[in-house]
């Protein structure tokens, strides 16, 4: 099943607030808790892996096996994702400006990249670079 990985920071380890997931009672640190609060104000019913819900954070001996055997996996967790989310916090002034700037950015490196690569591809194949006296030159 696709799912969403969330990367974020943590911040507080102690937990802060309660959330309800399936029936089952979880306590959650106040960045997570401000990111569950937003994205379920944005969006449909989709799956997500979030390490702090996915992973028993219980202090027992048996969890803290649980969490050493977890740990290994998380690259194939977010590699297998169908697409990661980044929590950066609580929106603050300035947020939406910074993001819009980021968005053009990446579009403008998208459009000049896909413009310009066959160019830089022709300019790499020039017989000048497979001489052998470039290396000392």
């Amino acid at each position: 099943l696709p799912y969403i990985a969330l990367s974020y920071c943590w911040g507080n380890p102690q937990p802060s607030h309660k959330i309800e997931l399936d029936g089952m009672e979880y306590e959650v640190g106040s960045n997570l808790f401000e990111y569950l609060k937003q994205r379920r104000e944005t969006s449909d019913s989709v799956m997500f892996w979030i390490d702090a819900l996915c992973i028993d954070q219980s202090r027992d001996k048996e969890s803290m096996a649980e969490r050493g055997a977890q740990v290994p996996r998380m690259t194939s967790i977010y590699m297998n994702a169908h697409a990661i989310e980044i929590w950066l916090g609580p929106e603050e002034k300035g947020s939406a400006m910074a993001m819009d700037e980021l968005n053009l950015l990446a579009k403008t490196l998208r459009d000049k990249t896909a413009k310009h690569a066959d160019a830089i591809a022709k300019l790499w194949m020039r017989p000048w670079w497979g001489r052998l006296w470039v290396v000392q030159e």
